[in-house]
């Protein structure tokens, strides 16, 4: 993998988010919000299977956040038979990718 992409303040490509999130997930630069753990255990999400739809998930939505200040990205992935849908939030620094929310779908 190349070198994590910075964004500064621009919508990045589906092809740039996707190798960042792979890059930081695979760097283990991932920070899990309690929001996060919590519709993971409420919908018997596990943490490998997040992980697998960082690394291999098709980026679905990518929405700039308010002030400026990063990026949230939709990925989908079918993993252990259940599609999932993972929303992260990417600062505009691309230090860490942060787990907003997971659902099943």
């Amino acid at each position: 993998m190349g070198e994590v992409l910075t964004f500064l303040r621009t919508v990045p490509s589906q092809k740039e988010a996707q190798n960042t999130i792979s890059q930081l997930a695979q760097n283990g630069k991932i920070k899990w919000t309690k929001h996060a753990k919590e519709r993971m255990e409420e919908r018997g999400v596990s943490i490998l299977q997040v992980i697998n739809c960082l690394l291999k998930g098709r980026i679905t939505s990518i929405d700039q956040y308010k002030d400026d200040v990063g990026f949230k990205v939709g990925l989908e992935r079918i993993v252990a038979g259940e599609k999932i849908r993972v929303v992260v939030f990417l600062e505009s620094n691309n230090t860490v990718v942060k787990i907003v929310t997971v659902m099943n779908i």
